[in-house]
């Protein structure tokens, strides 16, 4: 997207075929930067660099191994003995009931695998790409999933094999565009890491979709997150209406609001685009169904 673009243009004078970076993810150094013996400059090419992928075979060893530990209840607690699950640990969502247990003391049957999804969006693609090889070496029957924002074409590159945006469309490509208030994903090229994801399917968000979760996040759990966390959690939330009760839907929430103040966070700036949050409650009626 824009935010891709713009920072981009930035690095032009960077290449990774420069005889000082290296790919095999090591440490680069500068030969020209005479002011220090050890360290120069850094291109940590996160983008191209396979050791993004290859950090985030780890994040899916974690999520496989903490969803080891999770047993889903379709039933909210109404008994004396729901009530003792709760005190062994229970979180009621709405009607489903997420009970926790050591991972030594629960073992999953062969035939339900302990996850049934994950999803990301994807700027590098370093995260969708480790967590999706990771967790299908595991079980080839978890799904992985991936939500775009406006102004990327990945989400056309996954459903159709062919990389599209609208935005980007001939003749209406603008000098400076606006292609959507989220930053950190969606990019119109398919990077080395994103070319190592193993992605079944793909859903969209949009901007309001994305505010409007940020703010439900807020609201309902104490949760301040960035634009990329909130566009993930939309697409958590349609994966799993789309899989239907009783499954298990991971993310990740991969940043924080802190660093969106000025305009994700900044209700004049979202005014200016009619973005301005208006759903209240506990009600999830702004994801759109897909």
């Amino acid at each position: 997207n824009n935010n891709y673009n713009n920072n981009n243009n930035n690095n032009n004078n960077v290449s990774s075929n420069d005889s000082h970076v290296k790919n095999d993810g090591m440490v680069n150094r500068d030969p020209s930067n005479s002011q220090s013996s050890d360290f120069g400059s850094l291109f940590a090419d996160q983008f191209e660099n396979p050791v993004n992928l290859r950090a985030h075979l780890r994040t899916g060893e974690e999520i496989f191994r903490q969803a080891n530990s999770i047993r889903i209840e379709t039933k909210t607690p109404t008994g004396p003995g729901d009530e003792k699950r709760q005190e062994m640990g229970s979180i009621p969502i709405h009607s489903t009931q997420l009970s926790f247990y050591s991972s030594t003391s629960l073992h999953p049957r062969p035939s339900m695998p302990p996850l049934h999804a994950f999803v990301s969006a994807a700027g590098t693609g370093g995260t969708l790409a480790g967590v999706s090889r990771a967790l299908k070496s595991r079980d080839s029957r978890i799904q992985t999933f991936l939500v775009d924002p406006p102004g990327s074409g990945l989400y056309n590159k996954v459903t159709r094999g062919v990389m599209y945006t609208r935005e980007e469309a001939e003749g209406k490509r603008l000098r400076n565009p606006f292609d959507t208030i989220t930053e950190g994903v969606g990019i119109n090229r398919i990077t080395k890491n994103f070319a190592g994801a193993l992605v079944d399917d793909a859903v969209r968000c949009s901007d309001r979709e994305a505010v409007e979760m940020a703010n439900y996040l807020i609201r309902n759990d104490a949760l301040f997150v960035g634009s990329s966390a909130a566009v993930n959690c939309v697409g958590a939330v349609k994966v799993a209406r789309r899989l239907g009760p009783g499954h298990v839907v991971v993310t990740v929430l991969c940043d924080g609001g802190h660093r969106h103040l000025s305009k994700f966070h900044n209700k004049e700036y979202l005014g200016r685009y009619g973005l301005e949050p208006k759903a209240e409650g506990k009600e999830l009626s702004f994801v759109s169904l897909e």
